[in-house]
């Protein structure tokens, strides 16, 4: 049937363009002529048609036979009855495109049809005979058209007449929406409820009424264009449209309005004005627009005047508009008269104006800016453009920049970010200069459905499925990886030889400024280039103390992330790695990330070396996991000559595998007690000094030369001269002296009554001693610590002459006080030594320092008043009134080796003084030979001698180790003419004290005979100074006793005063009294 129809309606229309076909074997003409005909393919109904006619008449019945609802028909060249369109045609709600045809009349409602569009290509006076159209006959349609494409060759002839009143049954019933037309006069449209867009070509009859308007009141969209006649701003006419959305002012020339009188906020719908060519009116006369509503304003062909402030307008408090356009308008400003820039715009074209002016970074928020002539633009281009500038000419066409402007590239500031928000289900990039829009980038993996938020700051995309992107920057040639898991992870971390750091992980930022690396101590990593997966920086101190960090706690801030902390360990070319073990490392050691396993299982008494992947044992253990005791032989408790028990006192550790002693060569068994600190065993008959050798563990340790076998009698030196002049103490080999006037150590010393007036100084930067005569200064000083391996070679060695004494002094007290450190001495019940020193009226002058290794000295110098008696090692001694006695405490010395000893090197020298004429006094010095420093004495002397005055050292063979006397050794390090160096050699012990002293004895007569003697200066004085030093190592002391008295045929005590030199840094001893 269907094609019958057509086949009708062709012939009707004479139409040889199209080959007949009256049956539907034959075809249809759909496939055959489908730019004309249109069909459905799963019914084969007709849905659309393109005919023309021969200008004959038509009437309903040659279209009614269509069965297809909605058909499209596009007629042209017909000539169609007068009831072709109204009651009675058939139609199924056809729509119809009529062009180039005649209508005989539109004076009733047209019915049976959708939508009605009349136009021509040529004035027809005729096209419709009736040129009156009552809005009664369009009210059923949905959309109303007339059109004239060539109105300059002739205008329509059409009016609207609203024939409805409030009674008419058929405003209920009015479907119109849309009415497109050429008018002489504007539409009343009262009682058409149905409408919503309207618009209007107004033709010359269109006088200065737009009173009709005010009955629009359910347009949502305006569109009114004008002819030659000048118009008033319908302010009052369109202000009451609450539901209009779009107003357009196409060429309608407006009269200029009084400045800023046009207000329009009660338009509280509309989203979008336009206007173009409004001759007099410019958004000068605008006070107010709905801000609220509004997200587009676009003004033309307009002028407004020098500083109109644009912002005032647009950029109100919650404004929504996205798109401003003022174009042409003759803008003489500086760009910056539109700043500034409402957070919503996007869309900003300032084209056509003579602006001036840089370009403002505050243009970055926006996707689109068109500016205006290019020659007229300075200064740098912001980088929100110039990074994206190269090669894009859409950018360029629309920026229009000339040579004026600096358009170098720039992406320093390009930082892109990746987040989700879960409760708006967005993936969300954010950052600076990421693009004005969408186009400016692509991602992997693919994704087309990015949405500009802010331009060159957000973006988003309304799924979160995707975790990971690589963002490629189109122009500048950039790519980024992103993930929107906000963990961050380390994997690995270089540290070079110079403290440069490469870490490797993900979810880094690329922004430099948002990334903070620290280690311990705040010390800070300079941050050189961060991407997604790799960050470098500079350590600010790469030092010494930092390449020992192991496991170094360490922190990585990145902005908007929580901070990740890991352990790096900061040795010299070392990658650290962060596996997991796949075992449990507890009781195993730790989890070493750099291989996945177990290792360094140290129990607790050492760290691990991470590059070796090995223990480093603390002080007394050894081996791989640090469970062999590292024993050492503090002190010895030696049998005699015949053998016998020995006590070697220590640490052994708690196992004891195969132990065995050595003496010498002969083996000590049985070893009949063996715990922690104390071997017992007995020993064969010998004689002098042995090393001593334990061997346990798998271990062997050997101290050398520390076992002295013990004679039953022991020498005085020279036998104390005679019978007549001492007795020999032959338990410790040491004379007392028979006759007041001789003394010395071999009571050989004649004295007389008179004395010399010296003076003694404290140097409080050396903390050096001197003691000065009218003729002799005898130095006394410490002056190294050395560290000596098993075979006496040094391997430290610390000065202690250096000028950093920190320097206190305490005035004369009477006070008791307790210290391991100090002098007169008792006896406990097991035979160690307490000591307790009695303060009496005593000054102290105390000297410290630390030296490396955080090893403690403190030095003291006091003043003694009284006679002392002290005991030391078994060994009792006096002290006279009058004396000095020097103190030096060791703390914490750090050995190197288990198997290593202390040396402590102490100097005593002699010069001359000065006559007041600036002479030297004194002329001849020398030092004894060392013959009689002998291993099976307990006391040994060095003397030094200059114009008859001597100075005696004795030593003390013995030392308290670890609060238990022991055998030790003294040597003669150097000596010259005027000085020489004792070096005292100490066990490995963690608490030792030695006691050697001094003494300075001037004699009755000269030392040599060719010496030049001074019989005015010098009368045959004698006098003399012991000075007693005791030196303990490792929180140890050293004790110099320096005395001052005078021997005639009874004892008369001497009162030593001390004062203060004008020198800060030296302490003088007034002459006494």
């Amino acid at each position: 049937m269907k094609t019958n129809c057509l086949y009708n309606l062709i012939s009707k229309t004479k139409n040889t363009n199209f080959k007949l076909r009256n049956d539907s074997s034959g075809g249809y003409y759909c496939e055959d002529y489908p730019d004309n005909f249109k069909c459905d393919n799963s019914n084969g109904l007709l849905t659309s048609l393109i005919l023309s006619g021969d200008s004959s008449i038509i009437t309903s019945s040659s279209f009614n036979c269509f069965q297809k609802e909605n058909l499209i028909l596009d007629l042209s060249l017909f000539y169609f009855d007068s009831t072709f369109f109204f009651d009675g045609n058939g139609f199924n709600n056809f729509s119809f495109q009529i062009n180039n045809s005649v209508l005989l009349s539109l004076s009733y409602p047209i019915k049976n049809i959708n939508s009605f569009s009349l136009g021509t290509t040529y004035p027809f006076s005729n096209i419709l005979q009736s040129a009156v159209i009552p809005i009664s006959s369009i009210i059923y349609l949905t959309s109303f058209t007339i059109t004239n494409s060539q109105r300059t060759l002739g205008e329509l002839n059409f009016v609207f007449n609203n024939d409805l009143t409030s009674s008419s049954s058929i405003i209920g019933k009015s479907n119109i929406k849309s009415i497109q037309v050429e008018t002489k006069n504007i539409p009343n449209l009262l009682y058409v409820n149905s409408i919503e867009n309207v618009n209007l070509y107004f033709l010359s009859s269109v006088k200065n009424d737009l009173s009709n308007l005010t009955t629009y009141s359910n347009v949502k969209s305006l569109q009114l264009n004008g002819n030659s006649n000048s118009y008033t701003f319908p302010t009052d006419s369109i202000k009451s449209l609450t539901n209009l959305k779009t107003l357009f002012f196409n060429n309608l020339f407006f009269t200029r309005p009084t400045d800023a009188s046009v207000d329009l906020s009660t338009m509280t719908s509309l989203t979008s004005i336009k206007i173009i060519n409004p001759s007099g009116f410019s958004t000068d006369g605008i006070k107010a627009l709905p801000m609220k509503s509004l997200t587009s304003f676009s003004i033309t062909q307009c002028t407004i005047r020098s500083g109109y402030p644009i912002p005032g307008i647009f950029n109100t408090q919650n404004s929504v508009i996205e798109s401003l356009s003022i174009t042409n308008c003759g803008m003489p400003d500086n760009l910056d008269i539109v700043l500034p820039i409402p957070k919503s715009l996007k869309y900003l074209d300032l084209t056509g104006n003579p602006m001036i002016g840089t370009i403002s970074y505050q243009f970055c928020r926006l996707s689109t800016l068109k500016l205006p002539t290019a020659t007229l633009i300075v200064g740098y281009l912001p980088s929100c453009f110039s990074c994206h500038y190269k090669n894009n000419l859409i950018l360029k066409s629309n920026l229009n920049l000339g040579t004026n402007v600096i358009t170098t590239q720039n992406c320093t500031n390009l930082f892109p970010n990746l987040k989700i928000d879960t409760i708006s289900n967005r993936t969300i990039l954010f950052g600076t200069d990421l693009g004005l829009d969408t186009s400016y980038f692509t991602t992997i993996p693919s994704t087309n459905d990015w949405i500009v938020d802010t331009p060159s700051y957000q973006f988003y995309r309304n799924a979160i499925d995707i975790t990971t992107f690589t963002f490629n920057f189109i122009y500048p040639g950039i790519s980024f990886t992103l993930s929107t898991n906000q963990r961050t992870l380390v994997t690995s971390l270089y540290v070079s030889n110079v403290g440069l750091l490469t870490i490797k992980g993900s979810g880094f930022s690329y922004n430099i400024s948002a990334t903070v690396f620290t280690i311990l101590d705040d010390q800070y990593c300079s941050i050189r280039s961060t991407t997604f997966d790799t960050i470098i920086c500079q350590l600010f101190a790469y030092t010494d103390i930092t390449k020992t960090k192991i496991d170094a706690t360490t922190i990585l801030k990145i902005s908007g992330q929580p901070d990740y902390t890991f352990n790096v360990t900061y040795l010299p070319d070392f990658t650290n790695y962060y596996l997991n073990c796949s075992e449990d490392c507890t009781g195993k050691g730790f989890c070493d990330r750099n291989s996945g396993q177990c290792i360094c299982n140290c129990h607790g008494k050492g760290s691990c070396d991470i590059r070796n992947r090995v223990c480093n044992c603390v002080t007394f253990w050894l081996g791989s996991e640090c469970t062999i005791p590292d024993h050492y032989v503090s002190s010895v408790v030696a049998s005699n000559i015949l053998g016998g028990n020995v006590t070697l006192k220590g640490w052994y550790g708690s196992d004891h595998v195969d132990l065995s002693v050595f003496i010498g060569t002969l083996q000590c068994t049985p070893i009949y007690v063996n715990t922690t600190s104390t071997i017992k065993c007995l020993i064969g008959p010998g004689s002098g000094v042995k090393s001593v050798t334990v061997i346990q563990n798998g271990h062997s340790w050997t101290g050398q030369n520390i076992y002295l076998y013990n004679n039953t009698i022991m020498n005085c030196p020279n036998d104390c001269t005679n019978s007549s002049m001492g007795i020999c103490d032959q338990r410790i080999g040491q004379c007392n002296c028979l006759k007041s006037n001789f003394v010395g150590p071999d009571c050989s010393i004649e004295i007389i009554q008179q004395f010399p007036k010296p003076n003694t100084t404290v140097d409080t930067d050396t903390s050096s001693t001197n003691l000065n005569s009218d003729k002799t200064k005898y130095t006394i000083k410490i002056t190294k610590l050395l560290e000596l391996d098993f075979n006496n070679n040094p391997i430290n060695s610390i000065d202690l002459l250096e000028n950093n004494w920190n320097f206190k002094k305490i005035n004369s007290t009477t006070t008791t006080a307790t210290t391991a450190t100090t002098t007169t001495t008792t006896t406990s019940n097991n035979g160690s030594n307490d000591y307790h020193q009695n303060l009496n009226s005593n000054n102290l002058y105390i000297f410290n320092k630390v030296i490396p290794s955080k090893c403690n000295i403190t030095y003291i110098i006091e003043e003694v008043e009284n006679d002392k008696e002290f005991t030391f090692a078994d060994i009792t001694f006096k002290v006279l009134s009058g004396s000095i006695k020097l103190t030096v405490e060791i703390n914490n010395y750090t050995y190197v080796s288990g198997l290593n000893t202390l040396q402590l090197q102490m100097e005593s020298s002699v010069g001359v003084t000065l006559n007041d004429n600036n002479t030297m006094n004194g002329q001849c010095s020398g030092i004894t030979d060392i013959k009689n420093i002998d291993e099976n004495s307990s006391l040994n002397y060095v003397t030094i001698t200059k114009d008859g005055t001597t100075l005696y050292g004795r030593f003390i063979n013995r030392a308290l180790s670890d609060q238990r006397p022991t055998y030790i050794s003294s040597e003669i390090v150097t000596k010259n003419i005027s000085s020489i160096t004792v070096g005292l050699n100490l066990p490995h012990c963690i608490d030792c004290i030695i006691d050697p002293d001094f003494s300075i004895l001037v004699q009755n007569k000269d030392l040599q005979s060719n010496c030049i003697n001074d019989e005015n200066n010098y009368n045959e004085r004698v006098w003399f100074l012991p000075v007693v030093i005791v030196v303990p190592i490792v929180s140890a002391t050293i004790i110099v006793i320096i005395s001052l008295v005078v021997y005639t045929k009874y004892r008369r005590t001497l009162k030593l005063k001390l004062q203060s030199l004008m020198d800060p840094k030296t302490i003088k001893m007034n002459d006494l009294n």
